[in-house]
């Protein structure tokens, strides 16, 4: 009876938000849609996706979160008194954003969307701050660095407005704009008020320390580098949505030489690349895959002896191998069955074609 699902979907609602921000609690909300739909019940539908949208966008699942968005927007276009599109305008950021890690949306689609967020947050009598955010990380991931500079300009200009990100997502924006603009010194100080433990949120600064190894090293600052590097992995743990950061992490423990801490590393992380729906977050890992096999390949032909500095400055990271470390594979990581997995040069090769496809 009418009843019956409306209790049914009730329960669902009750377990996903028991599981906590995962793919499972993303999957569980999914059903009770289909649940609400199946009753022709919109009022419960639109109620389980605006949820759906939060936990797939938290849950590493941001093409469900997409398409839940576009369903929600287009409800409250057609029928404003029925379902009140004022509370889409918060989730309208992370949409962008997340589209930005989809091929299929290019570059026209990208500024559109930018106009439609500027347009209704006007109507709704928002300031442009968040919407001069949302633009310098489009235009940032766009590689258009004059756009995003104009854009970061605006944001330093307008006032915070109820629809701003927080501080510490805005000080972490800014962080990654400065390293993007080749200011890495500047991206460091600006990183201080974060890395001091003054500004934090969900997911800050869990994805912050991955961004900063590389500089940290380059800097000559190889310690704080390693300091980071544990601060963050604790952090991120396994959570499928910071893939990225992860690939990140390996990244650094290749660039110095600790190539059986960042083989384990790369073997922890297989799984969610596996599983991973986004492109962007398979893309940041595959291209991770490519550098760490191609300095193992390097260490198999080298003496010991022969490789680099970072190996003396940050030798308490790598457990001290003498050998070049063996990648093993799991069930659910498909690669082709002709391939040599013992060979980390033919790896890198199949690595790079695969990322390749995805550029």
């Amino acid at each position: 009876g009418a009843a019956d699902y409306a209790a049914q979907v009730g329960k669902l609602a009750a377990v996903a938000e028991a599981l906590g921000r995962c793919p499972a609690q993303v999957a569980v909300l999914e059903e009770a849609a289909r649940i609400a739909d199946s009753h022709n019940d919109e009022e419960l539908a639109y109620e389980v996706r605006m949820e759906l949208i939060d936990a797939a966008t938290f849950g590493a699942c941001p093409d469900v979160s997409l398409v839940a968005f576009a369903w929600c927007l287009a409800k409250s276009d057609q029928e404003p008194e029925r379902f009140d599109g004022s509370r889409l305008l918060w989730k309208y950021k992370w949409v962008l954003e997340a589209v930005l890690d989809y091929p299929q949306f290019g570059r026209e689609q990208l500024e559109a969307m930018l106009a439609d967020m500027e347009r209704r947050y006007s109507a709704a009598g928002s300031g442009l701050h968040p919407v001069h955010q949302t633009a310098r990380e489009v235009y940032r991931l766009l590689g258009d660095l004059p756009e995003a500079a104009a854009a970061h300009e605006r944001t330093m200009r307008c006032e915070e407005d109820r629809l701003s990100n927080c501080r510490a997502c805005e000080q972490h924006a800014q962080v990654k704009f400065l390293l993007d603009s080749d200011r890495p010194a500047d991206a460091l100080r600006t990183a201080g008020p974060i890395v001091s433990g003054r500004m934090k949120c969900a997911e800050i600064p869990h994805a912050t320390y991955s961004y900063l190894l590389i500089p940290l090293v380059a800097a000559g600052q190889p310690k704080v580098a390693a300091d980071y590097h544990r601060k963050g992995l604790a952090l991120i743990g396994t959570n499928p949505k910071f893939l990225s950061q992860a690939a990140r992490h390996v990244l650094f423990l290749a660039f110095t030489d600790n190539l059986t801490a960042a083989a384990r590393l790369f073997e922890r992380h297989l799984p969610n690349a596996a599983a991973t729906t986004c492109p962007a977050w398979r893309f940041d890992f595959l291209r991770t895959a490519v550098f760490l096999f191609d300095r193992i390949a390097d260490a198999h032909s080298q003496p010991p002896a022969a490789q680099s500095v970072w190996s003396a400055a940050l030798g308490w990271l790598t457990g001290g191998a003498s050998k070049p470390p063996r990648v093993r594979f799991p069930a659910n990581f498909a690669l082709p069955d002709d391939l040599d997995r013992s060979d980390p040069a033919a790896l890198r090769d199949h690595f790079a074609s695969e990322a390749r496809e995805l550029a």
